[in-house]
């Protein structure tokens, strides 16, 4: 009878472990998505500001 009990309760934490590994994994895959886009974005600006300056020193 306490067998069964205690069974049923590990089941229960390899169910929430799982979950937490799941919740966890997602949100580091959107938190790294996020980091990209922002990445991406800064070195883009970088590349124009770039641009802007090699144009500025053309001018001159």
């Amino acid at each position: 009878e306490e067998e069964e009990e205690d069974k049923e309760k590990e089941e229960e934490m390899e169910k929430e472990v799982e979950n937490w590994k799941k919740t966890i994994w997602r949100k580091t895959k959107n938190w790294r998505k996020k980091k990209k886009k922002e990445l991406e974005k800064e070195r883009e600006e970088m590349e124009k500001e770039e641009e802007m300056e090699k144009e500025e020193m053309e001018k001159k």
